[in-house]
């Protein structure tokens, strides 16, 4: 940069007509006391001729090569502005990539917070239709028996777990329901078979099939309890409340 400067401080073509104007005059000097007398009183179209040649040929060489200097000059100051404008579209790139870089490494950042929030919240929602059907559970083993509410309230948390569980987990809750419905309709038929004493209370019937029908009831409500119980529901729904983090 300092040299381009330099260069724009040097004026060659002041320099030429400078040098050519001090070369004319020397030569006209010169001629001037070393011509014949006859020169300027009589001159001759050959001796006019040469005369103009010789003076002028230098200058137009002086010229030439005052051109040829500033030529040079203005090609040394192209190459170091180009020079100097690659450094800057090398800099511009080396920005470029920089910011290229942290763009991509704030969309990486922005994605895994993103799938760790979603993977948060469905551990959430799971974690939550785990603890309900484990209170679905604790409530049929504390009365020991099976409501329609239980019925109910299991088919409305199957639907929810459909959505955020894989599908054995969704399956094993249905059978489950399954279980409940055929409690519930086995221990209507039952409580039909009953009958009602003289004075209103109602007594169960005693036989074979009583005795078929009682237990076919208590193995329901075991397989009811024990699939909604803490050891249940772990085995079939705990490795799919694990949230990994790949």
């Amino acid at each position: 940069m300092a040299d381009r400067k330099e260069v724009h401080k040097t004026n060659w073509l002041i320099i030429a007509f400078n040098a050519s104007g001090i070369y004319i005059a020397g030569f006209m000097v010169w001629i001037i006391l070393s011509a014949p007398t006859t020169f300027f009183t009589d001159p001759k179209p050959n001796e006019v001729g040469d005369f103009l040649a010789g003076l002028f040929a230098p200058v137009a060489f002086i010229l030439l090569a005052c051109a040829v200097v500033m030529q040079r000059q203005e090609l040394k100051v192209t190459r170091e502005e180009l020079a100097d404008n690659r450094e800057v579209v090398a800099e511009q790139l080396k920005q470029i990539r920089i910011q290229t870089a942290m763009l991509a490494d704030q969309q990486r950042k922005a994605e895994e917070s993103a799938k760790q929030t979603y993977k948060l919240n469905l551990f959430d929602k799971r974690f939550d239709i785990y603890n309900a059907l484990l209170t679905v559970g604790q409530g049929i083993e504390k009365r020991g028996l099976v409501v329609a509410n239980d019925a109910i309230l299991l088919a409305v948390l199957t639907s929810q777990a459909s959505f955020v569980f894989p599908e054995r987990v969704e399956l094993f809750l249905v059978k489950v329901c399954d279980v409940i419905a055929d409690n519930l309709h086995d221990h209507g038929e039952w409580r039909d078979t009953w009958t009602q004493d003289e004075f209103g209370s109602f007594q169960e019937p005693t036989g074979p099939d009583a005795d078929a029908a009682k237990a076919n009831l208590g193995w329901q409500l075991k397989a009811i309890i024990g699939a909604l119980s803490y050891n249940g529901l772990r085995q079939e729904m705990w490795s799919s409340m694990r949230v990994s983090d790949a």
